[in-house]
């Protein structure tokens, strides 16, 4: 149950660290661009304390305008950054790959810095994005 709580969340983290801020307009015309949804500024936004709904939480303005990913980042993915980088693998992969027929399914038991060295990386393909700006 924990380990699998922690899997979700550490895949949510990867999903807001590939919220992209575009810093000029993209040209490029693929799928990572093309699964980003722009999410307007919430300069009223904050975080609550806890689930019951009681107080008012911690501020947390969102200023600018943003991206997200509609989509978690698959397996096929991060195999992509795996295989330039020689970044390490998941511990559920083997030989080097995910499991077989698993390519579109969201790479799952990686780290915080596994997901920020990913969105380093898929910075450093796109000109115009960044999309490791947290």
């Amino acid at each position: 149950m924990i380990k699998k709580f922690v899997s979700l969340i550490l895949s949510l983290v990867l999903s807001i660290l590939l919220g992209a801020v575009c810093i000029a307009n993209a040209q490029e015309s693929d799928d990572i661009i093309d699964s980003m949804v722009r999410i307007k500024a919430r300069p009223d936004f904050s975080f609550r304390y806890d689930l019951t709904n009681k107080g008012t939480g911690e501020a947390s303005p969102i200023e600018n305008d943003y991206y997200l990913s509609a989509f978690k980042v698959t397996n096929e993915q991060y195999a992509e950054f795996v295989a330039e980088t020689s970044h390490k693998i998941p511990n559920y992969w083997a030989n080097g790959t995910y499991p077989q027929g698993k390519g579109n399914h969201p790479v799952l038991n990686i780290s915080y810095s596994d997901a920020v060295s990913y969105c380093v990386w898929l910075s450093s393909k796109y000109d115009n994005w960044n999309f490791a700006r947290g």
